[in-house]
């Protein structure tokens, strides 16, 4: 009768041990659906904070790239300064690409244009004096190699007068003697 009672006891165990486990899977179970449903339910959201997430990082790179442009102080040749102002005046800043920024957005924009076109004022006045610069540079030297042309032919003349004068001195001590 001992055995009978331990395997009644054993087997009543066994059945309330198999309680916790068939409530923990049954938890799971909903705990899973109730997650799916919560995902399912949440995605649009989730991918609407996403693309707003994009557009709002994307502005505020415009706005870093400008804010860039007006403290760049770098001397650029005219032709990339010409080329980066009509990047700048090309883009669009309209309700649909700026929302919200877009007040904000016009003034940055109008500084970033005026910094570069006074950077072009600077470049092309860079370059006009480099050119001046270079000129001068060329005139000098052009000047200097006139200069030592002329002093080598006075040289030459000089040397073909001394020349003449030693001939004519030598052809009158001839004419002396005879």
């Amino acid at each position: 009768s001992k055995t009978a009672l331990e395997e009644v006891g054993k087997a009543l165990a066994d059945e309330q041990k198999s309680i916790p486990k068939r409530i923990d899977a049954t938890r799971k179970t909903i705990k899973d659906t109730l997650d799916a449903w919560r995902d399912e339910v949440r995605k649009p959201v989730d991918e609407w904070e996403a693309a707003e997430a994009a557009r709002v990082d994307r502005i505020k790179s415009s706005f870093d790239e400008w804010n860039g442009v007006i403290a760049d102080q770098t001397v650029r040749p005219a032709l990339v300064v010409h080329g980066r102002l009509a990047g700048l005046e090309a883009e669009e800043r309209t309700e649909a690409s700026f929302g919200e920024f877009l007040a904000e957005a016009a003034p940055v924009h109008a500084a970033a244009i005026a910094a570069i076109k006074a950077r072009i004022i600077v470049a092309e006045k860079h370059e006009a004096e480099q050119a001046e610069r270079t000129a001068l540079r060329a005139e000098k030297e052009e000047r200097v190699r006139l200069d030592r042309e002329a002093d080598i032919r006075a040289q030459a003349a000089a040397e073909e007068r001394k020349r003449n004068e030693a001939a004519a001195a030598r052809d009158a001590e001839a004419g002396k003697r005879l």
